[in-house]
């Protein structure tokens, strides 16, 4: 038991440095306050979890409460899982909103699971239910580089019904892509909510070890505003499979690097252009130089180039593997060209650390505005590029319609430029974006 006392201020006339020093002295007789001693928490709760709970008396049937259970959604799952601990001793599916895989430090807070290098998935995930961003990051520079992370994760999961999904340097099939057992088809990307898609330096295929064709992953995504696909791979049929598929939503930007395969019909991928756009739209792609020739990638750019004059706001960036000197103002020679507006000017590159978060600051931005900025690691330092990424973020968060993505040379693999929890908005998951709820 721990016993307070109050005290009052009395002045002395004891002088230090020729001022008046404060005495604190207890007032007598003064009735004491009791106060309880913190108790530790004790890790034996967490054992006896499932000894403790009760069965309940609901006014609706058990065969009724049972359906409602089995088929409830990760919100419906949330309140009851709040309500009482008999619905998840009933249905054992944690919730996890963002699961993200890297070489960071293993820690859970808030619905959001980061899992170190180290991390044993067999102990933290169990049937788990992923409802937001699955989030892989595997450099090659890494010692315990898992390739097979994600084809061995999905047997952890109960369903993933993400809207974010990245993955780097995973070997995985197509099935295990769209396939998730549990006594029934789920899928990862085929619930049809992916709003942003990026797979990179990874070898997904299907049954035959064959590569999977564009068209192929868009039919899934119906609902896709971000796309990017490296490797990417087409044949002769991509650009009329994509003129015939039925989307959702409106495409923000695509990247399509490498493209290896056949040449396809331009004029079809056109259609394909007009079904996903929406105010704006901007597209990177670079063919291979072996599978692609100089006449077909001149013959594209010329269609892109009169497509991208006859709408607004619209952005091509067309080029060959082996063809450096392609810059994005190759698609288009015309001034009004949006490619234009994107392009960093000589203006821009003195930009300083005084860049403020006022619209005034760039004059540039319509209605939306994309930016990409990649700063060479001999002259930039690390610090420097991060302060930049911090002002760009918070003016990013402050306006609307706007991405900005920002990295360094040496960064290639890191897709933390492009991504970060905390820039995903409450818009980014709204109700209106997850279906069948």
């Amino acid at each position: 038991m721990i016993v307070s006392k109050e005290f009052e201020v009395k002045v002395t006339s004891v002088e230090v440095q020729g001022m008046k020093a404060a005495v604190l002295k207890p007032i007598e007789n003064l009735p004491t306050v009791e106060k309880k001693e913190v108790v530790p928490f004790d890790k034996n709760l967490c054992s006896s979890f499932y000894d403790t709970y009760q069965s309940q008396q609901f006014a609706l049937r058990d065969p009724m409460i049972e359906y409602i259970l089995k088929h409830a959604n990760h919100r419906v799952l949330r309140k009851l899982f709040a309500s009482c601990k008999y619905f998840f001793a009933k249905r054992r599916t944690p919730i996890c909103y963002s699961l993200v895989k890297n070489n960071e430090t293993t820690k859970f807070d808030d619905e959001n699971l980061t899992l170190g290098f180290l991390a044993d998935p067999y102990l933290l995930l169990k049937n788990t239910y992923v409802t937001g961003n699955l989030f892989v990051e595997m450099r090659i520079s890494d010692i315990h580089l898992d390739q097979s992370f994600v084809s061995n994760l999905i047997p952890r999961l109960y369903r993933c019904e993400a809207k974010h999904i990245y993955l780097l340097n995973q070997n995985l099939s197509f099935k295990e892509l769209l396939f998730l057992i549990e006594h029934e088809l789920q899928f990862i990307i085929g619930h049809g909510g992916v709003v942003d898609f990026r797979s990179k330096k990874c070898k997904i295929v299907d049954e035959n070890d064959e590569h999977i064709n564009l068209e192929n992953y868009m039919k899934y995504l119906p609902k896709v505003e971000w796309i990017e696909l490296r490797p990417t791979y087409v044949n002769e049929n991509t650009g009329h499979a994509l003129a015939e598929l039925k989307f959702k939503s409106k495409i923000e930007f695509l990247l399509f690097k490498s493209i290896y395969g056949y040449p396809f019909d331009a004029k079809e991928f056109t259609k394909f252009c007009d079904a996903i756009r929406g105010e704006s739209i901007r597209m990177d792609m670079d063919f291979d130089d072996e599978d692609f020739n100089e006449d077909f990638v001149e013959s594209f750019k010329e269609i892109m180039r009169n497509y991208q004059n006859n709408t607004d706001n619209s952005s091509f960036n067309i080029s060959r593997v082996g063809d450096d000197d392609v810059s994005d103002d190759d698609v288009s020679d015309d001034d009004d060209d949006v490619s234009d507006d994107d392009d960093v000017s000589d203006d821009d590159d003195d930009v300083s650390d005084d860049v403020s978060d006022d619209d005034d600051d760039f004059e540039i931005r319509g209605e939306s505005i994309l930016m990409d900025m990649d700063f060479d690691d001999e002259d930039f330092n690390e610090a420097y590029v991060e302060s930049f990424k911090e002002i760009m973020r918070n003016y990013q968060k402050n306006t609307k319609n706007t991405r900005i993505n920002i990295s360094r040379v040496a960064d290639d693999d890191d897709f933390s430029d492009y991504y970060d929890d905390d820039d995903v908005s409450d818009d980014d998951i709204s109700d209106d974006d997850v279906s069948d709820d």
